[in-house]
């Protein structure tokens, strides 16, 4: 939690502005000048980076949805996405307002992977994007230690470093050969120099069940341990260090694995939640 305090001097006295009062300052502004004004102290800076006040302003935002329409042509292998910003108009309103944000296209084979949307960017595969602008970037090839193997299965998380102010993707490979070979564990970060993944360790050997979810700098995903634990795996992006967030009970442990429905890790309230669909229901989650 930041505790400074603006002190305003003249010739005369000093007047201290109290936190709570710049942060309600800085809530009621549009965000162009909320944006700019970062650069105007160290102290600004943090305040509107902080949890608090990221908070305040998404509360005070109507409920919005990301809708996207693929298209697939087989023909040419390639990916058309079509993104739209669904919204109410008010608080109170059950009309909905939606707006056209733009239209990406890339080859069908860079987004074989989940999709994520993380604080404002898309991660499709091995392409990011920012569907406001329609603008990407491709992720950079797997390090070629991680190529020896032609049977392995890579996993990538997409999250948001909230502390940094940093976007990166966790990537899990694991090998499918015979003789398995320990997991490799790469992270890349947007906008770092030199554009290429880094690679971290983990004291923790596990295998990947299930897509991440990123919550308040934290990537969260289902797995299974060397000794058949299943847990929540949760991954800090600040300090990149994975650690067992909790263990399944065997109950919930059963349920997971022999469910033959539909999966999903949601955000719910701020807190990880397992969605589960009935492979005969089409519209309900239990």
């Amino acid at each position: 939690m930041i505790r400074r305090s603006l002190r305003l001097s003249n010739k005369r006295r000093s007047i201290v502005v109290p936190l709570d009062l710049q942060i309600e300052i800085l809530s009621r502004l549009p965000s162009k000048s909320v944006v700019r004004f970062m650069l105007v102290s160290k102290s600004w800076r943090e305040i509107i980076l902080s949890k608090s006040f990221v908070r305040l302003q998404s509360l005070k935002q109507p409920l919005r949805f990301l809708l996207c329409f693929r298209e697939k042509d087989d023909q040419t292998g390639r990916l058309s996405c079509s993104l739209f910003s669904s919204s109410s108009l008010s608080s109170s309103s059950t009309s909905i307002s939606t707006t056209f944000l733009s239209k990406i296209t890339f080859p069908l084979r860079r987004a074989s992977n989940p999709s994520y949307y993380v604080n404002g960017l898309i991660n499709m595969g091995e392409i990011i994007c920012n569907p406001c602008t329609g603008k990407t970037i491709s992720l950079p090839t797997l390090s070629n230690a991680t190529a020896a193997s032609r049977r392995r299965l890579a996993y990538r998380f997409f999250g948001y470093d909230p502390v940094n102010n940093q976007y990166k993707v966790l990537c899990i490979t694991e090998y499918l050969d015979p003789h398995p070979k320990p997991n490799h564990y790469q992270v890349f970060t947007l906008g770092a120099n030199p554009k290429t993944w880094r690679f971290i360790d983990c004291d923790i050997l596990h295998t990947t069940w299930s897509d991440g979810l990123c919550i308040d700098g934290f990537v969260y995903y289902i797995a299974k341990t060397d000794t058949r634990m299943m847990c929540l795996m949760r991954f800090d992006l600040n300090s990149e260090k994975f650690d067992i967030f909790a263990r399944f009970s065997e109950e919930m442990k059963s349920l997971y694995i022999h469910h033959d429905g539909s999966r999903k890790l949601i955000n719910y309230h701020g807190k990880v939640a397992i969605a589960i669909q009935p492979s005969h229901s089409l519209s309900a989650f239990n």
